[in-house]
């Protein structure tokens, strides 16, 4: 039955720190009882895939760690460990080349565990490991069904020139370390977090577990990148699901969909009815249990740099819809273009809102439930629109360095669709269009 949050694509539920603490303490009793019963538990799909969820999900260059608790953390030496023990075990190339770049990066040391007759990291094998690694082989689009992750990149050999986006719609709801953010979304550029998760975990009393901030924001859908409805959040339930529904990569273009639905029409679960009345009972009025028939997200992705995100919301009657993003900086605003843009040193996402002239663009870095100055700021934007049964939303995402300059886009739609018309750099055009 193990593990409890991932089937046979190797991926995790919730908090990916947790996965480093939940499978680093299985590997040598599985590997254990593999050579001494003969039977090939470490072969088991699962384990043999679970190094290409971090590959993709946490490159060795990442400075956040997306979707769950302890999402701020960078990716370090323990992911690396763990992903090259599988490496030797498996004798995976580029599972060894993980371990060995994690380590460049945070200049540690070789390793000295040595099992006899069971298990050696000797220097030599894991250097000819990594040698062999075909990591720029690799496709650029992954997709993990079981845990509803889909990773759409543009390098997954450096650092330098990768643009990394992640979308999430969990079958498991949000429990346990999990947030209540089907639906939500990540932009990396060059390893720097431009959107984000919000909200703080664990660095210090103040955001412990179920702590008044930790309950009460980074739990909460007002934290992430997801919609609000009549100004509530997803429900905090086993039954607030998700699912990736469709996915495709190429070369040229990838797609990915997520439906949401059930994480806005669930009720909240025991542990948000016990938790959030101890300091916020107004908190659970605000979550759940929201008139929504149908959410789906999905993002077309035109390599290397622009991504065409389209939200479709159906409600059973007029509801208002807050459509959010973070950052770790301040946005810069233009409010009458409906563009915002999240810079981090020389990266930025650029971002188009297609959603009506009547939307309203404001942002805050105050969270919800406050916190001491120690903790490091962050900026949440609304983009708010007027009440309706149907919310179609189009976002227009451009990733860039430097003075690179944002694609251009001007809304269009027809019967039973919507879109965007797209002015590309060097003067080309193109067309997105979501049915």
């Amino acid at each position: 039955n193990y593990p409890s949050f991932g089937r046979s694509d190797g991926s995790w539920s919730e908090g990916w720190r947790y996965w480093i603490g939940s499978i680093d303490r299985h590997i040598f009793p599985i590997w254990g009882l593999s050579d001494a019963l003969g039977i090939p538990l470490n072969k088991h799909p699962y384990f043999a895939n679970t190094g290409y969820f971090k590959i993709y999900s946490n490159p060795p260059w990442s400075r956040m760690m997306p979707f769950g608790d302890l999402h701020n953390q960078s990716t370090g030496t323990g992911d690396g460990n763990v992903v090259e023990t599988f490496g030797i075990l498996l004798r995976n190339p580029d599972y060894a080349w993980y371990g060995a770049q994690t380590r460049r990066l945070s200049g540690a040391g070789a390793r000295s565990l040595d099992a006899q007759d069971v298990l050696t990291f000797d220097e030599g094998v894991l250097k000819g490991l990594a040698g062999k690694a075909k990591i720029g082989e690799l496709p650029l689009g992954r997709v993990f069904p079981e845990t509803g992750l889909a990773v759409l990149r543009t390098s997954l050999e450096s650092g330098a020139g990768d643009v990394q986006f992640m979308l999430k719609s969990n079958p498991y709801g949000s429990v346990s370390h999990a947030h209540s953010d089907q639906g939500n979304f990540y932009l990396a550029v060059d390893g720097h977090p431009l959107l984000i998760p919000s909200g703080h975990y664990q660095e210090g009393h103040e955001a412990l577990y179920a702590s008044p901030h930790h309950a009460g924001w980074t739990w909460q859908s007002w934290a992430h990148n997801v919609p609000l409805v009549d100004g509530k959040g997803q429900a905090r339930s086993e039954n607030a699901a998700g699912q990736i529904e469709h996915f495709f990569s190429s070369a040229l273009a990838s797609y990915v969909r997520a439906d949401a639905t059930r994480s806005y029409a669930a009720e909240n679960g025991e542990e948000a009815r016990r938790v959030l009345p101890e300091f916020a009972p107004e908190l659970l009025k605000r979550t759940g249990s929201a008139p929504v028939t149908s959410y789906r997200r999905s993002v077309l992705f035109l390599r290397p740099n622009l991504f065409v995100m389209y939200d479709d919301m159906q409600a059973d009657r007029a509801v208002t819809m807050n459509w959010l993003l973070h950052s770790w900086n301040r946005f810069a605003i233009d409010e009458p273009s409906g563009t915002v843009t999240a810079a981090e040193g020389a990266v930025k996402a650029h971002v188009r809102i297609l959603a009506g002239a009547s939307t309203r663009i404001a942002q805050s870095n105050e969270f919800l439930i406050p916190l001491p100055e120690k903790y490091r700021k962050q900026w949440h934007l609304t983009a708010s629109l007027p009440a309706s049964r149907h919310h179609n939303v189009i976002g227009v995402i451009s990733a860039l360095r430097g003075d690179e300059a944002p694609a251009g886009a001007t809304a269009v739609s027809g019967a039973g669709w919507h879109g965007a018309s797209l002015r590309l750099a060097g003067g080309a055009a193109a067309m997105a269009a979501f049915a």
